[in-house]
């Protein structure tokens, strides 16, 4: 009776072994050959089998036929067959030998250089599968809020696989929080070198060359420019317009405003921005139409109304009136309060006619306003206009607390005005 099973594979070199089982007088046998990957016999192959418990071993070459025969008078618990051949990788692995049992099998053997790369894609696929463990693992501690534990893990991720770019994702965003600029830079540098040309990836990578001030931050918006005009390359554009004017660079921060409107039209703040511009200029008209088109998406947006009101009053608009009243109804106390912000920075600008137009809008708004009504007599004052200096001081004096220390310095003006 023959019965045939095939024997799992050992190791990372074995394709597998193909044995059949045939009764035996006396001990056990083993008959087989030895083939290459193309199913080739290999001579001279040494072929040696061993019990587990040391109590015996034999060995035998294959012939030109690559045929071994091996033969056992005593049986152990269990056995190992080892095989070499010059030029080949060796296969090792376990065999069942029974008693009174001839095993037939087939060794086929790799060569060394594609047991090699076979070795190298194992390797591979083990780095892979415990990189995609540790971001995991990583991922999971990010969502825990356990930042220090995930960047360990994304470390040890990008460790075993370089070009594992979720991973430097997930490195860079973090880094991006703590605005740890370098680091972010270069974990989205990886990123871009493993899958080139994802746009939020650029995005963030853009962010961390402008938090280094890096000279690569540039070039690189440039590039999104002309890859990704979309709305996260216009808000980055947005931004350089907003650092322009922080640092009094009215013309370039104009023109970074236009250019980020142009790229995408609901980028409706540019518009406000654009209009402050204008009005820096006295240029009323460009004030109302953009201020006009951020209104179309925030009609109660007490700052715009505000602007859009004193555009109008300074175009001598017959609109002026409702502009006011819409003012009043929506926000009173907060436009009244911007105008007299804007009236306090003009007069310490020396722009005292500017300024005396900003406390007037304030007190229109809300009449009750006493900062306004002090702020504005002093700008008669200083423009020689003694009535209405005294008008106004004498205004405060009675809307204002007597623990206003604005008080004492107005009583003292009204004697010599």
């Amino acid at each position: 009776m023959r019965s045939k099973k095939t024997m799992a594979a050992f190791g990372v070199l074995a394709l597998g072994l193909l044995t059949t089982s045939v009764l035996w007088a006396a001990g056990a046998r083993v008959d087989g050959v030895v083939v290459g990957q193309n199913e080739e016999p290999i001579a001279g192959a040494v072929v040696t089998v061993t019990a587990t418990d040391g109590s015996d071993q034999q060995t035998d070459k294959t012939n030109r036929k690559g045929k071994f025969s091996l033969t056992f008078r005593e049986m152990a618990p269990g056995f190992t067959i080892r095989v070499e051949a010059e030029g080949f990788a060796p296969y090792e692995g376990p065999i069942e030998l029974e008693e009174g049992r001839k095993l037939e099998v087939t060794i086929p053997l790799l060569t060394e250089a594609v047991a090699e790369k076979q070795r190298a894609e194992i390797a591979a696929i083990e780095a892979r599968n415990k990189a995609a463990r540790r971001y995991n693992e990583g991922a999971k501690k990010y969502n825990e809020g356990d930042l220090d534990a995930a960047i360990a893990l994304f470390r040890e991720a990008v460790e075993e696989e370089e070009d594992l770019a979720i991973a430097w994702a997930g490195l860079g965003r973090i880094y991006l929080e703590r605005e740890s600029w370098a680091d972010a830079a270069d974990a989205f540098e990886h990123y871009e070198a493993a899958e080139p040309g994802k746009e939020p990836v650029l995005l963030m990578l853009y962010d961390s060359y402008v938090g280094m001030g890096s000279n690569k931050a540039e070039p690189l918006l440039e590039r999104l420019i002309a890859e990704f005009p979309t709305a996260g390359t216009a808000a980055r554009i947005f931004n350089q317009g907003v650092a322009a004017i922080k640092g009094n660079d009215l013309p370039a921060g104009r023109a970074k405003f236009q250019a980020a409107v142009e790229m995408h039209p609901d980028l409706y703040q540019a518009h406000l921005n654009l209009a402050h511009i204008a009005r820096a200029y006295d240029d009323w008209e460009t004030t109302l139409a953009e201020v006009d088109k951020f209104l179309e998406r925030e009609p109660e947006h007490a700052r715009a109304l505000a602007l859009r009101y004193q555009a109008l009053k300074s175009l001598e608009s017959p609109e002026t009136d409702a502009a006011l009243a819409k003012l009043r109804e929506a926000a009173p106390g907060e436009a009244a309060q911007i105008f007299h912000e804007q009236g306090v920075t003009l007069f310490n600008a020396g722009e005292t006619e500017a300024a005396l137009d900003a406390f007037l809008a304030a007190i229109d708004i809300q009449p009750e306003h006493a900062r306004a009504h002090y702020r504005a007599g002093l700008c008669y004052a200083s423009l020689k206009n003694n009535a209405q200096a005294r008008s106004f001081l004498e205004k405060f004096i009675e809307l204002a607390a007597a623990t206003d220390p604005e008080v004492p310095i107005a009583r003292e003006m009204l004697t010599y005005l």
